[in-house]
């Protein structure tokens, strides 16, 4: 009976298994697909090599954090049992089988899970290999910018991932101790630990604190983000009292570390237990209370003085990061002699003086162009054409399809993946005109598009946009809506290449799979030339394709947060 249940755990926990690999199988399979529609799939490639590499080590690292401990604690206590199982004669028979068995399931969980953290840092793991230098220094580490932009990012997912190590070993060790009566508190707390574990649990403690002492050093370079001053980046405080206490802790934590060590050849381990806790209530301490108070009680009352050096690093690194240190200066006499003629001649740049502001107009816009309340304008955006020979500064915005705006009982599968498929057309007015009426003046409206200029809209269809977030099918048997027509509505069919190809029903099945949708298999709207369109979303395609070109944010010694 208890084999039968064995076996039946065992399908159960294969099969969930198999289930999330088909799943990542699956998202590997489609991404590719994607990948290759869009013509990146060297990009896809690229991302997947690291991201397994980097897996395999979070994977191999977690397994040995636990196998190391676990075999090292099970052979110094192997002349001792685990007295729970040896005290209760129904498990009696798997007293040696099932601390194996729970460090073996421990160690896939753990594999897996270490390995998916590790993977999330592929990205940053290929730009400190291919890391570039800025030839600037900061000022108060005196570091190249390119630093902080490649190496300190993988050297602190490093310091993390090295602690949760080191936690899941101690873990692990103190957990068969105490099982097997190695750790006993009967004993008092300086004989906490007996000699066969002291040395292992002492070597695991020693590290702890040096890995910790390492996160501190590291933590330091974070000061130049720091928020906390007059303004962004390190400020007196940070400097005069942040710094310091970082610097302190980081000596500490070795001293903590050597106590540790030392205690291995000690009956007891009071000295490293009494340290380390001094350790812990110092920087509680002064990590909290000595910068407060310096803040409180010496920059506020003084602050302009105080901070100055910091507010000329900010303005400094602010310029450069804008490129503003490059800009020529020139003085310029003010006189006044603006008359007619030199309107004239400028009438360009009058012409397109901005009256109108994109937040109320974008209201407006919304009120006399969404037309149906499936139509949504995401925002406006200011361009600039050259219009009827002239060239006029405009505020336009695309007419997007939002989805959750169309009536409930027109929300079915078909309508949301085959029907509503598109936006329709755009608004464009110029930045300086009002109609008498208070309005805008529009150079293009309406649907389908009207323009009062030569400037014309070719192609009306939006596919891709700020507002898509769904999946969407093109090439099928029954037609999409295209814009509404008086009582009716215009239908078309996408004439485009983009989308990703999925007549087969090999295809048809992964996509299932994704979406967990049991349409796909079933439906007999596909044809062979049906598309499938997702990463929609101007941004998330953008970002898919290059994960590299997120936002950079540069040390906030100068403040700058710049996108790159």
């Amino acid at each position: 009976m208890r084999t039968v249940r064995v076996l039946t755990i065992g399908a159960g926990v294969t099969a969930a298994v198999l289930l999330v690999l088909s799943g990542k199988i699956v998202n590997l399979l489609t991404e590719l697909w994607w990948f290759e529609s869009v013509g990146f799939a060297d990009v896809f490639q690229t991302q997947l090599v690291w991201q397994s590499g980097a897996w395999l080590v979070g994977a191999v690292a977690s397994v040995a954090a636990v196998w190391i401990n676990y075999a090292w604690a099970m052979w110094l206590t192997r002349d001792r049992l685990f007295q729970f199982l040896a005290d209760n004669l129904e498990w009696g028979e798997y007293v040696h089988i099932l601390p194996n068995v729970l460090a073996g399931v421990l160690s896939i969980v753990l594999a897996i899970t270490g390995g998916i953290s590790a993977s999330h840092h592929w990205d940053i793991v290929l730009k400190s290999i291919n890391a570039a230098s800025y030839d600037t220094i900061d000022p108060i580490f005196k570091r190249d910018l390119g630093f902080y932009l490649f190496q300190l990012p993988l050297l602190t997912a490093l310091q993390q991932g090295l602690l949760n190590l080191v936690m899941i070993a101690i873990a692990i060790a103190a957990t068969i101790y105490v099982l097997k009566g190695e750790v006993s508190f009967e004993r008092g707390w300086s004989q906490l630990i007996s000699g066969k574990s002291k040395v292992h649990l002492g070597l695991l403690m020693a590290l702890l604190a040096l890995v910790l002492g390492w996160g501190i050093w590291l933590q330091r370079y974070e000061l130049l983000y720091s928020p906390t001053g007059v303004v962004f980046g390190a400020g007196y405080t940070d400097i005069k009292a942040r710094l310091p206490v970082d610097n302190v802790m980081t000596v500490g934590a070795v001293i903590v570390a050597s106590t540790w060590l030392m205690s291995l050849w000690q009956r007891n381990i009071s000295l490293p237990v009494t340290v380390s806790i001094v350790a812990v209530a110092s920087w509680l301490g002064l990590a909290g209370a000595y910068p407060m108070l310096m803040q409180k009680l010496i920059v506020e009352p003084n602050e302009i003085t105080q901070e100055q050096e910091y507010i000329t690093n900010n303005i400094a690194f602010t310029r450069a990061a804008y490129g503003l240190a490059e800009a020529e200066r020139r003085d310029f006499e003010i006189e006044a002699t603006l008359d007619r003629q030199i309107l004239a001649e400028n009438t360009e740049t009058i012409e397109n003086i901005r009256l109108w502001d994109d937040e109320p107009l974008l209201s407006t816009y919304r009120q006399l162009q969404e037309i149906r309340l499936y139509y949504r304008f995401p925002d406006a955006d200011i361009d600039r054409y050259t219009i009827n020979d002239r060239y006029r500064q405009v505020v336009l915005a695309p007419r997007e399809l939002s989805y959750s705006q169309v009536p409930d009982q027109a929300k079915t599968w078909v309508n949301q993946h085959l029907k509503y498929t598109h936006g329709y057309g755009v608004v464009m007015s110029p930045v300086n005109r009002v109609t008498p009426g208070g309005l805008p003046e529009f150079f293009i409206k309406d649907i389908p598009p009207e323009s009062s200029t030569d400037l014309s809209v070719n192609e009306s269809r939006i596919y891709y946009g700020e507002a898509t977030d769904t999946y969407i099918f093109t090439g099928t048997t029954t037609q999409e809506f295209d814009y509404p027509k008086g009582s009716e509505n215009a239908m078309t069919t996408y004439s485009g290449l983009g989308g990703v190809p999925m007549g087969s029903i090999g295809r048809r099945l992964a996509y299932a799979l994704k979406y967990g949708s049991i349409q796909l298999p079933t439906s007999r709207y596909f044809t062979a030339n049906s598309r499938i369109h997702y990463h929609r979303q101007i941004r998330d395609r953008v970002q898919t394709v290059a994960p590299f070109c997120g936002l950079i944010v540069i040390p906030t010694w100068s403040s700058t947060r710049t996108g790159g």
